[in-house]
């Protein structure tokens, strides 16, 4: 994997931990998160967001709806809300940027 695909791959999962942040409660649809997306970078696709989604609830900070029929719809946990929120640290696999408001914490 190249350096410009690993940046690519750390920094969508922190979008996506950002979009789900946004939507609250009820967090996004798949579709929305890959609409986000695909406003960095145009050749992001269904599958790859899928794949993002799928290994951000392998380390618990998201949990997936996966109805048969309509499209995924994914929400933080409270330890996705606590890495998005900079409550807690950020394990590597992540591009969370630097606090700028104070220490990293």
């Amino acid at each position: 994997m190249t350096p410009d695909q690993i940046v690519k791959l750390e920094s969508g999962r922190w979008e996506i931990l950002r979009v789900l942040h946004v939507g609250g409660h009820i967090g996004a649809t798949e579709a929305m998160v890959l609409a986000t997306l695909r406003a960095l970078w145009i050749e992001v696709s269904q599958g790859w967001v899928r794949d993002q989604l799928a290994y951000l609830e392998a380390r618990r900070l998201i949990e997936i709806d996966r109805p048969e029929l309509e499209p995924w719809r994914a929400k933080l946990t409270r330890h996705g809300w606590d890495v998005a929120t900079y409550v807690v640290d950020c394990a590597p696999g992540i591009a969370r940027p630097r606090r700028y408001w104070g220490a990293e914490g």
